[in-house]
């Protein structure tokens, strides 16, 4: 779930990453506590304040949530359906 608060964290701050996949996730291992996960590459970061939307077609095609296929206007949610297909990926493979 460190990757949910991550993200959780992001939105507090008004910030979507826009380009979530495994391959901006990294994992940091710390001593013998659990291992610390970060999230990379900001690029396509774009602070977008509550209540706004944004029409960008960015990210990865495989990732992106429908809303960002079609081009319609989105919120930060968009990572949130990024986080599910991480997630899917993880239980799946």
């Amino acid at each position: 779930m460190a990757l949910a608060d991550g993200v959780e964290y992001l939105h507090s701050m008004s910030i979507i990453h826009r380009d979530l996949k495994l391959e901006n996730c990294m994992v940091v291992e710390k001593g013998s506590d659990s291992p610390l996960i970060k999230i990379a590459d900001f690029g396509l970061g774009k602070i977008l304040e509550k209540g706004k939307t944004s029409k960008d077609s960015v990210g990865t095609i495989t990732y992106a949530s429908p809303e960002v296929l079609t081009g319609e206007e989105y919120t930060e949610k968009i990572d949130i359906w990024s986080l599910g297909v991480i997630f899917f990926i993880l239980l799946t493979t």
